[in-house]
């Protein structure tokens, strides 16, 4: 099975029952599942989003069971080979999964960008205990 179908399964599975055994699901799997099957990101950009990088777009609401929110917000997407940082707008799910993994998410220390050479706070990055190293989740 490629990785593409893997990605859509994982996703399909999601939509649905949720997983069986949420135990052998490590942390922001979620968030990691719904940004890489919605926000047409490449798989660079989607390794070294910064933790910041949702911005709502408040002049486009909707009214559902939660009451008034935006329906859309924007990625900063960081650098890449053919352009500089940009915005990218995506549905209003991934950024909902983005903040329920800030809510958890634990501290990491900045790690150095292989792009930019500057030290930036990653979404998904991961630090070992054990070894004290960042690796990228992604």
């Amino acid at each position: 099975m490629g990785e593409g179908a893997r990605i859509a399964r994982i996703g399909a599975e999601r939509r649905g029952e949720r997983f069986a055994d949420r135990r052998k699901i490590p942390h922001g799997f979620d968030a990691i599942v719904v940004v890489w099957l919605f926000a047409g990101l490449r798989s660079n950009e989607l390794r070294r989003l910064e933790r910041d990088c949702i911005r709502w777009e408040y002049s486009l609401l909707e009214t559902n069971g939660e009451g008034v929110q935006p329906s859309i917000c924007y990625l900063m997407v960081p650098t890449n080979k053919y352009k500089p940082e940009f915005r990218k707008p995506v549905a209003g799910e991934v950024g909902k999964a983005l903040e329920a993994w800030l809510a958890v998410r634990p501290a990491q220390p900045p790690i150095i960008d292989p792009k930019t050479l500057h030290r930036e706070d990653k979404l998904f990055a991961f630090a070992d205990a054990s070894s004290e190293s960042v690796s990228l989740a992604v």
